[in-house]
């Protein structure tokens, strides 16, 4: 329990000094890829960081959402087409298109808001370390285990 604990409080001070890599619509810290929630908790340190990073997910999800009723609406109405007597397409395959289409310019954007929101974290680090440039914490592990390594 005192591993955990001592884990929990030492991720923080070893976050907070990295800076973040934006690929492929994926966050990483050196080679290890972030959750959402991470990145949301490493960026609290930058308001405007965190505002952009949420603007651009939070535009990737709606776009998302959109696509996908409208998708769903298109299928709905195919499928209810085949197993109906009905004509095919009806109102529900033209909203279902126009659902579609206008997510495309909603979703675009997205990785560009969130690049910039990672972009903006990393500068604010850059002037930090430019400011204090003698002191750094460095996690150093090896076979014997994981230590703290300070340099002044």
């Amino acid at each position: 329990m005192k591993k955990i604990l001592f884990f929990l409080f030492l991720l923080p001070i070893t976050i907070f000094g990295q800076q973040l890599e934006f690929k492929k619509g994926n966050v990483f810290q050196g080679e290890q890829k972030l959750s959402h929630k991470e990145v949301k908790e490493i960026l609290k340190a930058n308001p405007k960081a965190l505002e952009m990073y949420n603007a651009g997910y939070s535009k990737g999800n709606t776009g998302g959402f959109i696509m996908g009723f409208g998708l769903g609406l298109m299928l709905g109405d195919l499928a209810l087409g085949f197993t109906s007597d009905t004509t095919y397409p009806t109102v529900g395959t033209y909203i279902g298109a126009g659902l579609t289409l206008a997510s495309i310019p909603i979703i675009s954007g997205y990785k560009k808001k969130m690049q910039a929101g990672v972009n903006i974290y990393n500068e604010g680090l850059n002037k930090a370390n430019a400011q204090n440039p003698s002191i750094s914490l460095n996690i150093i592990s090896n076979k014997q285990g994981v230590g703290l390594g300070i340099s002044f």
